[in-house]
């Protein structure tokens, strides 16, 4: 760049870079001299600072649930030797939560932003500020999401509405879910003797927050307990136990039959149902035609008595709970043989 200043000892150059370094050379002419014109040698100078510009928004990745990697690029103008950078950082949406986090040297351009400050899954917004010797240039903020953790604080769920064979169960999500909860688990098995050793599960979906379960035993004892999960893994609730409410007897076992030898009476006993199904508060024996029983109590045994010898008999058997009664089937048994009696005299007559 050439500039005329005719007799003039010193000059203003205007629009030059900033922090920019220029080689400057003076020529002294002779007026209407061919090639009257000399050039000094060069003399370097460079140009003062000033503000940087043009500073981007920092580059974010979540590496972890508390951790943030920070990237930024020098400014487009950084007019000066950046000094240093600092970070700041501040929670999406909510005012005058904005922090410095680091202040790092001009020849740094990354840097990693991890520990308690940052919780899981949520979003942050980053700017960076570029100084020198003449001032600062910010960035516009990067937001990010930290990743996802396993939650925490999950409370023992509550049961309801316990039936027979089924139990409503709610649940109030973890206190800190730490994502997003995609599934609930719930896991159940009985301790009473007669129920399922087998540990069950039912899954709902994570928006849901209570169901029901079925197909229990009667009068069993469960401990139920719940798992909720998100991307990162699962946490466990305490536990909590029910019993189911009484039902009907089931499985109710033939008789054992004792004769007795003096085939008027037999000895009539008979194990617990299978599956008592609650407590056992009666046992009645009926005979056909079963319209009234023969024997009522606790007791699993009964003499049946008045009858007759070698003779075909017909009874059931009954079990009661507090709720109801189940009838067993029919039986059929024999009394005990004994000697003939009353045999009548032969009579005689004549053959020809």
């Amino acid at each position: 760049v050439e500039r005329g200043v005719g007799l003039q000892t010193s000059v203003t150059v205007p629009d030059l870079q900033p922090h920019t370094q220029y080689e400057v050379r003076l020529q002294a002419c002779l007026r209407n001299v061919l090639n009257g014109c000399g050039t000094s040698s060069g003399v370097l100078v460079t140009t003062d600072e000033d503000i940087p510009l043009g500073l981007m928004p920092p580059t974010l990745t979540a590496v972890a649930s508390d951790a943030v990697h920070i990237a930024w690029k020098p400014p487009t103008q950084a007019n000066g030797v950046i000094t240093r950078y600092r970070i700041y950082q501040q929670q999406q949406d909510i005012a005058n939560s904005e922090i410095l986090i680091n202040q790092v040297t001009g020849s740094v351009l990354e840097f990693l932003h991890s520990g308690q400050d940052l919780r899981p899954f949520q979003v942050y917004e980053y700017r960076v500020v570029a100084v020198n010797s003449k001032g600062e240039v910010t960035s516009n903020y990067s937001s990010v999401r930290t990743l996802e953790s396993v939650p925490a604080g999950f409370s023992a769920p509550g049961v309801n509405n316990v039936s027979t064979y089924g139990v409503a169960v709610g649940w109030a999500p973890p206190v800190s879910p730490n994502g997003i909860i995609t599934e609930y688990r719930i896991l159940y098995q009985g301790n009473a003797a007669g129920s399922s050793a087998i540990q069950q599960s039912v899954s709902v979906p994570g928006n849901r927050t209570n169901t029901s379960l079925s197909g229990l035993e009667a009068y069993s004892t469960y401990t139920l307990y719940m798992e909720a999960a998100n991307g990162a893994g699962s946490v466990q609730s305490p536990s909590v136990t029910f019993t189911t409410r009484e039902g009907y007897p089931s499985g109710l076992s033939d008789f054992a039959v004792e004769k007795v030898n003096t085939g008027t009476s037999v000895i009539l006993s008979w194990d617990a149902p299978k599956k008592p199904n609650g407590v056992i508060t009666t046992y009645r024996v009926y005979q056909s035609p079963y319209s009234v029983a023969i024997y009522s109590g606790t007791a699993r045994s009964f003499e049946f008595r008045r009858l007759s010898p070698y003779t075909e008999y017909l009874v059931k058997l009954e079990a009661c709970t507090r709720v109801g009664c189940t009838l067993g089937k029919e039986q059929s048994f024999y009394t005990a043989e004994i000697a003939p009696s009353s045999q009548p005299s032969p009579t005689f007559g004549t053959v020809n």
